[in-house]
């Protein structure tokens, strides 16, 4: 199947659960999927002009009243199968970019209190992040939802959820490190 492109299967999942714009799937990416996914726009409508012309998805122009009319695509009997083949390869594992740890890793060039405050300010969107997941799940399990995409929405959160956690423990762990060595090097 050769390297798959995420950007073409994150339109390909979108749209299997309903046909949108690709305003739409941005909105939906920048709200419910932030914790594990982000596309710009930049990258959504080209790849969704490729996916029509392999006959992926289709398009139809809905007229707004007052407002600027929508495209909005739907998943292809073939774009199905597509998503179908690709959910089946194994993930790959993601290579991640922490700016705070690259930070860190010179961090003997500032203080320990800059590297602290870093590292309290990480810990605080981290936590602000954490309540954010309580209202996924009251979301998902509300009425509406199918139940089997219930199942796996759920599993997101819960991903979510234990990195998050995980990630605070060691902002803690990190800070009360930076702590000891502030009171080993006092003169800094």
């Amino acid at each position: 199947m050769g390297k798959a492109k995420p950007t073409k299967y994150a339109i390909l999942s979108l749209l299997s659960l309903e046909p949108m714009s690709g305003y739409d799937m941005k909105k939906l990416i920048d709200v419910s999927l932030v914790h594990f996914w982000s596309e710009s726009y930049g990258q959504l409508y080209p790849t969704l002009r490729a996916l029509e012309s392999e006959k992926l998805v289709t398009s139809r122009r809905e007229r707004g009243s007052g407002k600027p009319d929508r495209i909005v695509y739907t998943i292809t009997r073939k774009g199905r199968w597509e998503l179908k083949n690709w959910l089946r390869q194994p993930a790959d594992i993601p290579r991640v970019r922490y700016e705070l740890l690259l930070k860190l890793f010179v961090g003997s060039m500032l203080p320990v209190e800059s590297n602290a405050e870093q590292i309290r300010l990480q810990r605080r969107e981290l936590a602000h992040g954490l309540s954010k997941f309580r209202l996924y799940r009251k979301m998902v399990m509300e009425d509406g939802v199918d139940p089997m995409h219930r199942v796996y929405f759920l599993l997101t959160i819960r991903h979510g959820e234990m990195v998050a956690r995980a990630r605070i423990r060691w902002c803690d762990e990190a800070l009360k490190i930076l702590g000891e060595v502030a009171k080993e090097s006092p003169d800094e």
